[in-house]
């Protein structure tokens, strides 16, 4: 829902905000892709 909301009233060049922010979160927590932190949650 929050994704959408943001891609209603910012446009599609929000995407490119989110990925760059996804990405620095993982590097920050030593991380290089989504797919190691997925299920991490559930450990």
């Amino acid at each position: 829902i929050g994704i959408g909301t943001v891609i209603a009233s910012r446009g599609f060049s929000a995407i490119k905000e989110i990925k760059r922010g996804i990405v620095q979160y993982l590097r920050s927590e030593g991380y290089s892709s989504v797919k190691e932190i997925i299920g991490l949650a559930h450990s």
